[in-house]
């Protein structure tokens, strides 16, 4: 997987982990506190995962500044 490739998927997970704590929070209407959590714990996740899928660190910073 290239550079591109990454950064591309790591930003489709990480608004999919936005996507999620949003319908969790509206199909069971926890409260905003509890699906922070859940998007915090996915984010948290998908960035421990993320040095495996970069070559070089340019990809992760285009992400840090969007």
């Amino acid at each position: 997987m290239n550079d591109l490739q990454a950064t591309g998927l790591f930003a489709v997970l990480l608004l999919a982990s936005v996507a999620l704590g949003e319908a969790i929070r509206v199909f069971t209407r926890w409260q905003p506190e509890s699906t922070r959590r859940v998007v915090h714990m996915g984010v948290g996740l998908t960035t421990a995962a993320s040095p495996l899928w970069f070559d070089a660190p340019a990809g992760i910073y285009a992400l840090a500044v969007l």
